[in-house]
């Protein structure tokens, strides 16, 4: 009786009765090597960026150095300047960002170069997927935080928040490092959304302050913290050898 149903029913699929059920069978049977391939790329960029994590780390240690005492002295220069406006406060931590960012991209493009690889590859692109929707997220909120009359306050919150929310984004393929960071501005990002607000009159403060402690201090103790383990992991290979 089964062979008798199965005859029957390859009779049923030749007569065109399964010809919906067979053309959607197709059609995902021809989606599958374009997603295997599309998976197989994102797996290959993965372990590319994990094999290259202590590249990565040494390249942004120096330019995590220098944002950092940048940091130091912007909110050195901000401090005790209550009247500015957060417009102000914006443009000028921007501003920072920008000359920062460009410093990254160099690093990283002249690293590239000198690996004999193209500098915007697939794990980049990958790496940029994930960064960037935090990024932006964070920086139209801080917008309309400042257009509404913040003064900067909630917006350093919000920075603070959204970096270490990047940094995260990429947790899966950074070096442990990053990881670290990206918790560090993340757990100081919920305290300072939560607390800058309700300062008052010292919200300028308050607020440069934190930048201070998060994009200054921060970046300076990462920067030492990698330069340090890549010292120590060149004299360990220096012993191995």
């Amino acid at each position: 009786m089964r062979w008798r149903e199965a005859e029957s029913g390859e009779k049923w699929l030749r007569e065109g009765g399964g010809g919906v059920t067979l053309s959607r069978k197709v059609a995902k049977r021809m989606e599958i090597p374009q997603t295997s391939m599309e998976a197989a790329e994102q797996l290959r960029a993965i372990r590319s960026l994990m094999e290259r994590s202590t590249v990565y780390r040494a390249i942004s240690a120096p330019a995590a150095l220098v944002a950092g005492v940048v940091a130091l002295g912007l909110s050195g220069w901000q401090w005790g300047r209550e009247g500015m406006g957060g417009e102000r406060f914006m443009v000028e931590w921007l501003v920072v960002l920008v000359v920062m960012s460009v410093l990254n991209v160099e690093l990283l493009r002249r690293s590239a170069v000198g690996r004999g690889e193209p500098f915007v590859s697939a794990g980049m692109k990958l790496a940029l997927r994930a960064i960037a929707p935090p990024m932006i997220g964070g920086f139209v909120l801080s917008v309309v935080a400042v257009w509404r009359g913040d003064g900067g306050v909630e917006a350093a919150g919000m920075w603070i928040l959204f970096y270490g929310l990047g940094l995260l984004a990429a947790a899966s393929f950074a070096p442990r490092s990053m990881k670290w960071l990206g918790r560090a501005f993340f757990g100081a990002g919920l305290v300072c959304c939560v607390g800058l607000p309700r300062v008052g009159g010292a919200g300028h403060a308050a607020a440069v302050g934190s930048m201070a402690v998060t994009f200054g201090m921060f970046h300076v103790v990462y920067a030492a913290a990698v330069f340090v383990a890549s010292r120590a992991s060149r004299a360990d290979k220096a012993g191995g050898a």
